[in-house]
């Protein structure tokens, strides 16, 4: 099991006034934000999965399941914040769902779906890319939305608005309704912890979760509090370093160091992974319905796959907004996803004989 990492509570920024979340609003609408990107990183996680033949590339299989889910905690922990200031989610609403190729201001690149390969695990670690001078100073460096560069920086300008906002920790902005909150009595899954958010200390340990399963800890290449040498076998790296052992084909040994500064990543040295980047389904990047013949039954399977993935988002909206205990009901859904878009990854695209058809993740509600 993972170990928890120890965080500590920062004390209040010291930031221009002009930059400052300026009242709960702007920091509800931040977390909504964050629900959003949260979201966006799940259905091109799991194309490149799915499209990974059965029997082959088994370590690479094991990271991006690890990684999908704990994106699917990063989700709830988001939501448990966003609930405790008294907010609403919304997950399952047509201007929320990302259609893809998928634009993200905060990351500044446009992410596709498509299959296991090279340029996707790319893509992948450009997502999760860590940012040293966030690390190195947190909170100082960005606390207006524009300006994030990375999902941790996006992260920290939340954690400006909650400490500013609660004056430390002195005023009490986390009256939201208590019953609202998913615990680890509804989630469990990969690696991480559900926090039950009710104050600062706990929101501020909920959005570091989420920042430290990415990036990593400051100048680490582990999710969680790692060995002084060496890796154990219970202990993961961060999404980042997960992604870049798939594309340098290699395990990260555990005595790798992360340089304080310059945006270096140290390479994986440990022992070979074995990758076949041609045991996948060719997919079509960017599949869409409307690439469909009308009338026709790959068009009436992918219409299926998008409303069991809209049955999913609804679900996940009614554990967010009071039902947290349907939270599980979501992952059970998700395995019948898997079946439906393997079931189409092995359909020829009609009128070309070197793609087949893929899931498109669109929202029918």
């Amino acid at each position: 099991m993972m170990i928890r990492r120890q965080l500590l509570l920062a004390s209040k920024p010291q930031i221009s006034p002009k930059h400052r979340v300026k009242d709960l609003d702007q920091l509800r609408q931040l977390l909504q934000s964050a629900l959003k990107l949260e979201l966006t990183t799940i259905p091109p996680y799991l194309c490149a999965l799915y499209s990974i033949k059965e029997g082959s590339n088994p370590e690479a299989v094991q990271a991006i399941v690890s990684v999908a889910m704990e994106e699917m905690l990063h989700m709830a922990l988001a939501a448990n914040v966003l609930n405790a200031i008294g907010g609403t989610p919304i997950v399952n609403e047509k201007e929320f769902v990302p259609s893809y190729p998928q634009n993200v201001k905060t990351l500044n690149m446009t992410i596709p779906l498509e299959r296991f390969c090279k340029d996707s695990i790319d893509t992948f670690i450009e997502i999760e890319r860590p940012d040293d001078e966030v690390h190195s100073q947190p909170c100082a460096g960005c606390c207006h939305f524009d300006d994030a560069k990375s999902i941790a920086q996006f992260y920290d300008l939340i954690k400006c608005g909650l400490t500013d906002l609660s004056e430390n920790g002195t005023k009490n902005i986390f009256d939201g309704d208590p019953e609202r909150q998913i615990g680890p009595e509804q989630y469990y899954g990969s690696g991480g912890v559900i926090t039950h958010v009710s104050d600062l200390t706990t929101a501020i340990t909920a959005i570091d979760e989420i920042i430290g399963q990415g990036e990593g800890i400051p100048h680490s290449i582990w999710a969680g509090s790692g060995p002084t040498t060496g890796r154990a076998d219970y202990l993961e790296v961060a999404h980042f370093y997960r992604f870049l052992e798939i594309r340098k084909e290699r395990r990260y040994s555990g005595d790798e160091t992360v340089p304080p500064e310059n945006g270096k990543y140290p390479l994986p040295t440990g022992e070979k992974m074995h990758v076949s980047w041609g045991d996948v389904y060719p997919m079509r990047k960017n599949p869409k319905m409307a690439d469909l013949p009308s009338g026709s039954e790959v068009l009436k399977k992918s219409i299926a796959f998008n409303r069991a993935y809209t049955d999913l988002l609804n679900t996940l909206n009614l554990a967010m907004n009071g039902k947290p205990d349907l939270i599980m009901k979501s992952v059970g859904i998700m395995y019948e996803l898997k079946y439906q878009a393997i079931e189409l990854m092995r359909i020829p695209m009609p009128g070309c004989k070197d793609e087949t058809v893929g899931p498109s993740f669109e929202f029918l509600g």
